[in-house]
């Protein structure tokens, strides 16, 4: 690694450390999010230790009841957790405020990279600094949200962008490429779909600009199918099994949407909004003052599209976030599924600091021309220093209440509660409503028709031994999911599974034959099917990258 190369990588991990010290020791704040990391993370990993390697049933969710999560839910931050576990033995909370660093300094790493070409090493540094404890990157997504999947994201806009850049020059970038949105849709998969129109755009731009336009072309087609292919173990069952869960919080889109524009005055009675809203209107408000600057600056001195494109990309997703939008909303279906119209902030600050780092000369070239526009840039920096130390001193919490939150988040671990959204449909409200405090015998039968001699539950797979006077109805304390299995551990014959009648408990009917039983989570072939796709994917990058090598070894054009 380059002496330069290096000094970044230990000036960017250090300040991520430092920023981080007291999460490191006391744990992480009580955010929005918190609690359901804390229980995800936990289960994820107890899952891999147990053979899961795909996890997708948490069964200690919900007060033992279980959890479909992953199999909606990107998992790859939590395998990036899992990954820590190898090294340091963390308690929960301490490694869920190590994952949360790790992603805040991978970001960092990853505009450095994208960066460091066009601008002096300290000032690539800086810039990277200033995206990695951007306001709407770290005050909300870390401070205010605990948005660990979102924070995931923004690792890869960068690599993104920098492979499209290099698409005419490095062999590699269709394959950076490739995995970067690989990545991003196993992230945060809302973000994927923000960023998609935002980088395509931006690869038609440049393939315009560019007499190589067929390559270009090539690579963001090549580029979404390998992505598609390497992810499919993900979206493939996430899709079939869409239907198989409680949805009473995705019927409340409209009203969610309505109420998460920037300028929408009602938004401060709706839930998280009201300690949300204020923080959304000011992160819009800086983001919008340093667009318009950057305007004239481009409109100055640019000379070079990029200027004027990626200001109008910025204005398109800062428009989006306004009322003003709210009819596109409402026109795009699957837009609403994104829930918060201001996640494309997240877009929108990579866009604008980018923007600034490539144009850093330009800016300077046009401040010494007027003093005007450099007070103006002094004031704005000075607003943004005053608002962040406040957002900082706000959210940030103090050691004295990081030692409460760490009571609390214990206290939930107990329970394992997890995110409604993910509780199967076949149980009722009212059983819905009683989860946190609700007591259900590991099994249910009637005692007068069958005796349990021995149970044995080793995470997703129940071992009964039981004494079938006649035949009888056994229920188990998991929800009912389809993936949900039951044999005869003698005859190895299956039995049929369905969900009780208000509970929504995985049920079974027993007879005399059926002293020994095994209920667990099957892989089923959608699963299966998914995975093959994905390792298809895996080998056609794999043979891509070791044909590229041996066409440059030769002296020959790759790929």
């Amino acid at each position: 690694m380059p002496r330069r190369d290096l000094y970044a990588v230990t000036v960017i991990v250090l300040s991520g450390i430092l920023i981080f010290s007291v999460p490191l020791v006391h744990g992480i704040g009580l955010a929005n999010d918190t609690l359901l990391h804390l229980v995800w993370l936990k289960d994820f990993v107890v899952s891999v230790e147990n053979g899961y390697f795909i996890p997708r049933w948490l069964p200690e969710s919900f007060n033992g009841l279980g959890s479909s999560t992953f199999y909606f839910y990107p998992p790859l931050p939590y395998y990036l957790g899992t990954v820590v576990t190898l090294f340091f033995d963390f308690e929960i909370t301490r490694l869920l405020s190590v994952v949360t660093m790790l992603l805040i300094i991978f970001s960092g790493l990853s505009f450095y990279s994208l960066i460091r070409d066009k601008l002096s090493n300290n000032l690539a540094i800086l810039f990277s600094l200033v995206y990695m404890f951007s306001p709407y990157h770290f005050i909300v997504d870390v401070g205010v949200r605990c948005a660990l999947s979102e924070l995931s994201s923004f690792i890869w806009y960068p690599i993104i962008f920098r492979s499209i850049i290099d698409i005419p020059t490095n062999k590699f970038s269709l394959i950076t490429l490739s995995l970067a949105l690989s990545g991003l849709f196993i992230s945060h998969t809302i973000s994927f779909l923000l960023f998609l129109p935002f980088w395509v755009s931006f690869l038609v731009f440049v393939s315009i600009n560019s007499s190589r336009r067929s390559e270009f072309l090539f690579a963001g087609v090549f580029s979404i199918v390998i992505c598609m292919l390497t992810t499919a173990f993900y979206w493939l069952p996430m899709v079939y099994y869409l239907d198989e869960i409680h949805a009473s919080f995705w019927y409340n889109l409209d009203e969610l949407i309505a109420h998460s524009f920037v300028g929408n005055t009602d938004k401060y009675d709706y839930g998280m909004q009201k300690n949300i809203a204020p923080i959304i209107d000011m992160v819009w408000l800086y983001l919008l003052s340093f667009l318009v600057f950057y305007f004239f600056v481009v409109y100055g001195t640019s000379k070079s599209g990029y200027g004027y494109f990626l200001f109008f990309l910025s204005a398109i997703g800062l428009f989006l976030v306004t009322t003003l939008s709210s009819f596109l909303w409402d026109f795009f279906y699957f837009a609403k599924r994104v829930q918060f119209s201001w996640r494309i902030f997240s877009v929108v600050e990579f866009l604008i600091i980018f923007s600034f780092a490539m144009h850093y000369k330009e800016v300077g070239v046009y401040l010494r021309r007027s003093r005007v526009f450099q007070y103006l840039l002094y004031f704005l920096l000075m607003i943004v220093v005053f608002y962040y130390i406040k957002l900082f001193s706000t959210y940030m919490v103090t050691v004295p209440q990081l030692k409460e939150a760490k009571a609390l988040q214990i206290k939930a671990l107990e329970s394992s509660y997890g995110a409604e959204e993910y509780v199967p449909k076949y149980s009722d409200n009212k059983f819905r409503e009683e989860l946190e405090s609700l007591s259900v015998d590991p099994v249910s039968f009637d005692e007068s028709k069958v005796a349990l001699k021995n149970l044995n539950v080793d995470h997703n797979l129940w071992k009964l031994e039981m004494e079938v006077l006649s035949p009888s109805e056994v229920v188990i304390k998991q929800f009912y999911f389809p993936t949900w299995k039951a044999i005869n551990a003698r005859t190895k014959e299956s039995i049929t599974v369905y969900p009780s009648t208000n509970e929504g408990l995985v049920t079974f009917e027993v007879g005399h034959d059926d002293s020994y039983l095994y209920i667990y989570i099957d892989v089923t072939p959608i699963e299966k099917y998914g995975i093959i796709i994905s390792l298809v994917g895996l080998f056609l990058l794999f043979f891509l990258t070791v044909r590229n090598r041996q066409r440059i070894q030769f002296g020959m054009k790759g790929y």
